[in-house]
């Protein structure tokens, strides 16, 4: 029984960086995601961009092909899924650089619901080094360079939150 108990209480929600799932960012994360699960016995919400082990309860957010769900999107999900199964901890599995946006998404979300669920990130994120999250070969042109990264995340980081929700939709 405490178990089971323990899965309706806390979760993994893990946000892809880049596309597709083979790049090394996108294993990296599934990797930790995936460990976590199997040590904690929790489910885990996430993107059709992490592959994860077979025997871990795993729901995805509906995607278009090519065309990834904004992470305030995924957050918005993620608050509903939470709270549907009256899940009270949430530890989120993002790369570094992507983590302040995707904490933030959650908390405004975590807000406006006001859904009582408490976020937390796993230390190991912190220990890794920027440089492995970028990789050439992602679809997504944002994530190929920290450059690129920095220049698009710094107009995002700079827009009021209202119109960050709105471009968002």
């Amino acid at each position: 029984m405490k178990h089971l108990e323990k899965r309706r209480r806390s979760r993994n929600s893990r946000f892809a960086f880049g596309a597709p799932a083979t790049i090394h960012s996108n294993r990296i994360l599934a990797k930790i995601a995936s460990d976590k699960a199997h040590k904690l016995s929790i489910p885990i919400y996430t993107q059709a961009d992490i592959i994860l082990e077979n025997d871990i309860d795993v729901e995805r957010i509906q995607e278009k092909h090519g065309n990834p769900p904004p992470t305030l999107k995924i957050s918005k999900r993620a608050i509903r899924w939470a709270e549907k199964r009256h899940i009270r901890k949430l530890f989120v599995v993002a790369a570094t650089p992507h983590l302040w946006r995707c904490l933030r998404d959650l908390n405004a979300v975590k807000e406006e619901t006001k859904y009582d669920v408490s976020i937390y990130v796993y230390d190991e994120i912190y220990r890794l080094p920027d440089y492995i999250w970028f990789c050439p070969n992602s679809r997504q042109i944002w994530t190929r360079s920290r450059i690129i990264w920095k220049l698009r995340e710094n107009i995002l980081r700079l827009m009021p939150l209202w119109l960050y929700k709105y471009i968002s939709r």
